[in-house]
């Protein structure tokens, strides 16, 4: 187990610069609709509390896989 762990470590901080790489890319965007006195604009939110089950073998890359990317999202309203 330790030898898998350690293997994956660089996979993970990878993982993690990728997607923190991602944060400052989120915007939002207005739409084209066909009624000239309205208008239709997307805005990211936060998404809130997450939960995330990681089986009890290769913790630390199956955490990254679901922590990062909510992570990128979470991190833009602080």
């Amino acid at each position: 187990m330790l030898a898998e762990t350690a293997s994956q470590t660089a996979y993970v901080a990878d993982y993690y610069r990728y997607y923190a790489g991602l944060a400052d890319k989120i915007e939002g965007a207005v739409l084209p609709i066909d009624k000239p006195d309205m208008h239709v604009f997307t805005k990211p939110l936060p998404i809130g509390v997450v939960a995330a089950v990681v089986p009890w073998n290769a913790q630390m890359f199956l955490t990254a896989t679901k922590l990062a990317r909510r992570w990128r999202r979470a991190a833009r309203w602080f």
